[in-house]
């Protein structure tokens, strides 16, 4: 079963395709060609997702990533076209397919339980104690991490929490 605790990036580019071309149809090439507008062909093509991957998830088949037997998505066989070809697949977003997505992507904005301003604010703090420590002791930090790192754990610890 599909959860938004198992959704990995590749899930939520493939749900977010759906998503907006499926709502601004006129900006993406072929919509035209399947019963939704999103289809696996315009979604390869909007994504970095290759067909392997976007099959995977659109469902249709005995191995694929569960998104319409778990009713994240709806998911439409291909069309015959006016030329006699076969269109891709297509697929949109159920109503609990939108909660998931709009729940991962507000997951996304935290990394464990810090918001991105509170990351940004220890960045600066980690960036601020760096040029202290730095300047106070004549060190490149960048240069100690670089090499062997064992070999300046305590070094750096040292320079960093006990003023050495």
């Amino acid at each position: 079963m599909v959860s938004i605790g198992n959704l990995t990036l590749q899930d939520i580019e493939f749900l977010q395709a759906i998503k907006e071309i499926n709502k601004q149809p006129d900006d993406y090439p072929n919509t035209d060609i399947s019963n939704y507008n999103a289809n696996s062909k315009n979604i390869r093509k909007t994504t970095d997702l290759n067909a392997n991957q976007v099959s995977y998830r659109m469902g249709g088949n005995s191995n694929s990533r569960g998104f319409v037997d778990d009713g994240i998505i709806s998911s439409a066989d291909p069309m015959m076209l006016d030329d006699g070809g076969i269109g891709p697949r297509s697929a949109a977003l159920t109503q609990d397919g939108r909660d998931m997505l709009d729940d991962a992507q507000a997951k996304m904005t935290t990394y464990a339980g810090i918001s991105r301003e509170e990351f940004k604010v220890l960045a600066e703090y980690v960036h601020s104690i760096r040029s202290v420590c730095e300047q106070k002791h004549d060190v490149d930090i960048d240069a100690m991490v670089t090499d062997d790192v064992t070999d300046h754990d305590i070094t750096l610890w040292d320079i960093i929490f006990n003023n050495s």
